[in-house]
């Protein structure tokens, strides 16, 4: 509770990377998908490649949880997700 973490991965389209696009990073209980909360954005860039910085609130209760990175889909691309939640 109140670390700091330091996040990255790529954003994979079809065919390469996918660039410019907004990305949600999530803590979720695993057992619970429906409860979590937003701790944080990022922006695709070259490659589709993302690095960010989130904290853990500190706020948090105790327990296991996800970090996911969440991508709302464009037009073109479904939505997705680091890891279903």
């Amino acid at each position: 509770v109140g670390e700091v973490l330091q996040i990255s991965g790529r954003l994979h389209g079809p065919t390469n990377g996918v660039v410019g696009q907004p990305l949600e990073v999530w803590l979720v209980r695993p057992r619970d998908p429906t409860d979590g909360r937003q701790i944080g954005t990022a922006i695709t860039k070259k490659q589709g490649v993302f690095k960010t910085k989130v904290a853990i609130p500190l706020d948090a209760r105790l327990g296991v949880w996800d970090l996911v990175v969440r991508f709302s889909g464009t037009a073109s691309l479904a939505p997705s997700f680091s890891k279903d939640p």
